[in-house]
């Protein structure tokens, strides 16, 4: 196989996964597939980072490419993120996520999806937290009717006329 080692990457978005990430790198590699594995971590607090520094020593196949990242699997094209206004990003977290595809989407940029199996954690506890849904929530509804008299935009439109 020799050059076609690296012709698949997977990429791990982690936050808190010390847990987990072990055994998932372990059953990543072990695969019978050309493939590389790059971990993406968020900074994890519970040493997720340093369990990955090792991971990565050990073996070559293994990339821990960025800390401080957001989590998400999501690849945006250069020109649709230099169209879309950063600075007037309103959400933060997960919901920073959902307010990006809104802004693509009205841009004009399709978006496509990849479908996943989900399968539910077998160990550790869920970061997405009762406030995070309900915030998420609220930024599909402020999203969807932004345009309404209390929305941030109202201002604005009174004001242009």
């Amino acid at each position: 196989m020799g050059g076609q080692r690296n012709s698949i990457a997977v990429v791990i978005p982690t936050y808190n996964e010390a847990e987990n990430i072990e055994p998932l790198v372990g059953q990543l590699l072990a695969l019978p597939l050309p493939l590389r594995v790059i971990v993406m971590d968020d900074n994890s607090p519970d040493g997720t980072g340093d369990i990955l520094d090792k991971l990565a020593a050990a073996d070559a196949m293994l990339r821990l490419r960025a800390r401080d990242c957001t989590a998400g699997f999501r690849c945006y094209r250069r020109e649709a993120l230099e169209r879309v206004a950063l600075d007037e990003i309103f959400s933060e977290g997960y919901s920073f996520l959902i307010e990006m595809l809104y802004r693509t989407q009205r841009l004009g940029y399709r978006v496509g999806e990849v479908p996943i199996i989900f399968e539910n954690r077998r160990r550790g506890a869920s970061k997405v937290s009762k406030r995070e849904i309900y915030r998420a929530l609220y930024t599909v509804f402020r999203l969807r009717f932004g345009r309404l008299p209390w929305g941030r935009g109202a201002a604005r439109r009174s004001a242009g006329g």
